[in-house]
């Protein structure tokens, strides 16, 4: 004997169904950490960096790189991380798990310079360009960043 299913229990169990599948894939957390450590481009730790994520300051890494952000929704939110002698780094954290684990790598203003002297010397306008753009991002209180500008300023003006 076979029995019918009536619409309303069937379109009961349908929504039940994908109900479930959906609450897979969006989290069931309000709040969670992300952790990350920074490193330069030698693969060495970073300390005393300044970490902000979605507008909220996360404080500073420590002797080893690391940083700890407390209380981050779910989301793609941007993290911008700033450190002495370093390029300025801005980028969005995909935060969709109970704990999130970031690498960032930061590149040194004395790799800037070299890439810069090499741009120059092989003659590549455009990286030279490009690495001008880079420099004129960079906060002009480090008095290393002022020297980097003025390098790429002249060494462009050569390539002229």
């Amino acid at each position: 004997m076979r029995t019918r299913l009536s619409a309303p229990i069937l379109a009961f169990t349908l929504i039940s169904l994908l109900g479930s599948c959906a609450s897979v894939t969006t989290p069931r957390f309000r709040r969670t950490d992300v952790l990350g450590v920074v490193y330069d481009e030698q693969g060495l730790p970073v300390p005393g960096a300044t970490i902000r994520l979605a507008g909220k300051n996360c404080g500073l890494s420590d002797s080893f790189g690391r940083f700890n952000c407390r209380g981050v929704r779910p989301g793609t939110p941007v993290m911008v991380v700033r450190a002495s002698g370093y390029e300025p780094l801005s980028r969005e954290v995909s935060v969709y798990s109970r704990r999130t684990l970031v690498r960032i790598d930061l590149v040194s203003l004395a790799a800037l310079v070299d890439d810069a002297i090499e741009a120059a010397r092989s003659g590549h306008r455009r990286r030279l360009r490009a690495l001008c753009d880079r420099v004129d991002a960079i906060d002009n209180t480090d008095p290393r960043s002022v020297l980097l500008r003025e390098l790429v300023a002249s060494l462009a003006e050569e390539d002229r």
